[in-house]
């Protein structure tokens, strides 16, 4: 068991909800949290992980590149969730306190803990993802972002308007992200994951749109990405994860 002894992790990322930082999107009818999000962002590494090691080869690992992807958000249980408009706002010194504090803060809750995990030193993954230098951690937080827009996405496709903002805010951050070499290289895959041009309105579409169905999750929509997601959410976790409606 890969998280054996890693005693009140799994309840300390469950309790932090997305997007419910000091500015909470709400409502959010589908709200996840930390925990969901982590085990879906491993979900897609691993989905993607022969796209991504035809590309790059032995700069790729797929088994770091789950792990990653598994505790990349480990440091939010002491900082808790911050919402992608904050952090857009945060100047290089607060992004330098930020992640102080997330360290500090783990490095205390993670005490008790072991201190390895799958053959790599616990601490030493938080801080690897944080400098994000080599294509393994870069597809990690390519995984990251396009969960976060699907999570967006399925509730503009749901009706809410509250995240048509969200979901225009990271196609900006996936745009800016295309442009570093190794995650265009990704990116211009055949991978249903990485077709991101939307030609459709977000306006029309939550003014159109009703709460989710298991029919309509299962139907196929206009936009491959979001196809794909919902997909890999229905066949991983349970169909209450991305059906009951919680606002």
């Amino acid at each position: 068991m890969l998280f054996h002894n890693f005693n009140g992790r799994k309840k300390a990322l469950q309790n932090i909800k997305r997007y419910m930082g000091k500015d909470p999107v709400v409502p959010m009818f589908y709200r996840t949290n930390v925990f969901l999000h982590s085990e879906r962002v491993a979900h897609l590494v691993k989905s993607m992980s022969n796209t991504a090691s035809s590309i790059f080869e032995s700069e790729f690992n797929p088994e770091l590149a789950y792990l990653l992807a598994k505790t990349h958000d480990d440091t939010e249980i002491g900082n808790g969730d911050i919402t992608l408009i904050e952090k857009q706002k945060f100047s290089a010194n607060d992004w330098r306190k930020y992640h102080r504090g997330e360290i500090k803060a783990l490095e205390k809750q993670s005490e008790s803990w072991p201190k390895y995990l799958g053959g790599y030193q616990y601490i030493h993954l938080i801080f690897r993802y944080i400098h994000m230098d080599t294509p393994t951690e870069k597809v990690v937080a390519l995984c990251d972002k396009l969960d976060a827009i699907n999570e967006c996405k399925h509730e503009v496709f749901a009706g809410n308007k509250r995240f048509i903002e969200p979901v225009k805010n990271y196609e900006s951050v996936l745009n800016k992200m295309s442009r570093d070499d190794d995650i265009a290289k990704i990116l211009n895959t055949t991978h249903p994951l990485f077709e991101l041009e939307r030609d459709y309105s977000l306006d029309y579409l939550s003014s159109n749109a009703r709460p989710h169905t298991l029919m309509s999750v299962m139907r196929q929509t206009r936009d491959p990405s979001y196809n794909f997601w919902k997909l890999l959410s229905l066949y991983k976790f349970k169909p209450c994860t991305i059906l009951d409606k919680k606002e």
